[in-house]
């Protein structure tokens, strides 16, 4: 059950910059005795890695040979476990085709061992996960959740829901959603930029005495600019000769 949402092995379709994986990282936190265990997909795609983060998760010595870690994993994952698996695009290794080690590997131990395996890709490759070239290797996972239209796939901006219920919990007038944060949240960075204004905010109001942020900290946190640190034209770079 994750975000109150049953699954039995899912996939999950986010934004770059939706707090996915912090929301998985809180999830975990949660469930922090050793049934959930959440990953960043390896950056070189390859299994070895992608196992080795596991066992590593589990708090297991990462063994070289290929038996001993497969065997390791094995008595650590059963049906009662969830692996998190962020980013998993990266596992996609287009030069291999139809052969992909990891993904292959993923779906055996799932047939075999049945533990709860949550997959997040980026939306940007949705459009991979569902080209010709990909489609049929990765429908026997899109099969194994009840199609296309069982994908959860998170909106790509945060909704005007959220912006409100992020404003009540800072406690902040209830014009500060439509006014400043329905607008950060559709900059660059999304909802990223929305917590990054609201900390400044924050500490603008606590320099003032202020006890909650005001929406003068809100205008003042939404025209901050960071200080140059670069030298200025007109600026002497070299010291006094």
């Amino acid at each position: 059950d994750f975000l109150g949402i049953k699954f039995d092995s899912p996939i999950i379709i986010a934004p770059t910059g939706g707090q996915t994986s912090e929301s998985f990282k809180f999830y975990q936190s949660l469930n922090n005795h050793g049934q959930v265990i959440h990953i960043e997909a390896p950056a070189n795609g390859r299994l070895t890695a992608l196992q080795g983060k596991l066992l590593e998760a589990y708090h297991v010595g990462e063994w070289k040979l290929e038996r001993r870690r497969e065997s390791e994993l094995r008595e650590h994952v059963n049906e009662a476990r969830t692996l998190i698996i962020d980013n998993a695009q990266v596992l996609y290794l287009r030069a291999r085709g139809n052969d992909q080690p990891a993904f292959n590997w993923i779906r055996e131990i799932y047939d075999d061992k049945r533990p709860t395996i949550i997959l997040k890709f980026t939306e940007e490759f949705l459009q991979d996960l569902t080209s010709a070239a990909a489609k049929g290797y990765f429908e026997q996972f899109i099969g194994r959740m009840g199609g296309l239209g069982s994908l959860l796939k998170l909106p790509a901006y945060a909704p005007a829901a959220d912006l409100r219920c992020i404003a009540r919990a800072f406690k902040l007038a209830p014009s500060a959603a439509d006014t400043f944060l329905h607008r950060w949240s559709r900059q660059p960075g999304r909802i990223r930029i929305v917590f990054d204004k609201l900390q400044r905010a924050l500490e603008l109001a606590k320099a003032d005495g202020h006890d909650r942020i005001t929406l003068d900290d809100l205008q003042a946190a939404d025209e901050y600019v960071p200080p140059s640190t670069g030298t200025g034209e007109g600026e002497d770079e070299g010291g006094a000769a």
